[in-house]
């Protein structure tokens, strides 16, 4: 999930909801890589 939200209880709420990776914007093309390749190897 790519967010711009700060509250930390709701990024925690989405993660208990099952999102595996979040990435705060603004992004690094390489960090999405990076999340992706961490997911795909897990």
């Amino acid at each position: 999930m790519v967010t711009s939200e700060t509250d930390s209880n709701r990024l925690a709420a989405v993660q208990q909801a099952g999102v595996s990776a979040i990435c705060d914007k603004p992004f690094e093309p390489a960090t999405v890589r990076q999340l992706i390749s961490q997911l795909v190897i897990d």
